[in-house]
């Protein structure tokens, strides 16, 4: 029976270090340094993710959560209770939106607060036919609204144009352009730093209408964090057997 023969440790380290193999022992092990890395990098962004989730829900299930002040920072995805006037004539419509494979637009109408204070609300989806009966045509008039806060969620594609203010052009909801159009068309108003997508219809004079159709409660929120996760470990895991089997055979 042939005894099997092991590679000494001084073989193993010529092999790895020696001049032949030395600046690929380096970059293999950099390799698996920065691949585990990042594998705990999407572990941690999977803890942040799911308490964002957690928060989202223990949102949704409170009662009177009322909009803080402007100068207060509401945190993305709080679902809040608001009371105000709507101003329609001020109205911005988000372009090529779709619903079932409609498409429509996002209607965002400045409503304001009783202390003067301005809130941006994302009022929902109307179909593109009935964009002349809605655009800057309802009349002026107080509602009671529930929604939740939205920053800067919608980020755009990479082939997407940017947004166009002067040409009153929204290809995609970014809360900072918009309300900075705001504040540049109504400099004596001050603005809250979001906007709110109603998930509920807006109840005006007691009477609900079908469009805008708002928001669903139900964010969804992409997470594949833990994914990618066992990906970068599985490719450190590879690596290592790679390069195993590579100083192995250069022992032989």
């Amino acid at each position: 029976m042939t005894a099997i023969s092991l590679p000494s440790l001084s073989q193993l380290n010529h092999a790895a270090f020696g001049k032949k193999n030395k600046w690929f022992t380096v970059f293999c092990l950099l390799s698996v340094i920065g691949l585990i890395s990042l594998g705990f990098w999407q572990l941690k962004r999977l803890e942040w993710k799911n308490g964002i989730t957690a928060q989202i829900e223990r949102s949704k299930q409170e009662k009177n959560n009322y909009l803080a002040s402007s100068n207060q920072r509401t945190p993305e995805y709080t679902f809040v209770t608001a009371f105000g006037t709507f101003e329609p004539y001020e109205e911005v419509l988000i372009q090529a939106r779709f619903f079932k494979g409609a498409k429509g637009y996002e209607l965002v109408t400045p409503m304001v607060q009783q202390n003067g204070t301005v809130l941006l609300v994302n009022r929902g989806w109307i179909p593109e036919d009935k964009k002349n009966e809605y655009f800057r045509k309802q009349p002026i008039s107080q509602a009671i609204i529930t929604g939740y806060v939205s920053y800067n969620n919608h980020p755009r594609a990479w082939y997407m144009p940017d947004n166009k203010p002067e040409n009153d052009m929204w290809l995609y909801p970014n809360a900072d352009e918009i309300v900075a159009y705001f504040k540049k068309k109504n400099p004596r108003y001050v603005y809250y730093p979001f906007i709110l997508n109603l998930t509920a219809p807006d109840m005006i004079s007691n009477i609900t209408f079908k469009y805008p159709m708002p928001m669903s409660e139900n964010i969804k929120l992409r997470n594949d964090h833990l994914q990618y996760a066992i990906t970068w470990f599985a490719l450190a895991f590879v690596v290592v057997v790679m390069y195993g089997f590579y100083i192995r055979k250069s022992v032989e």
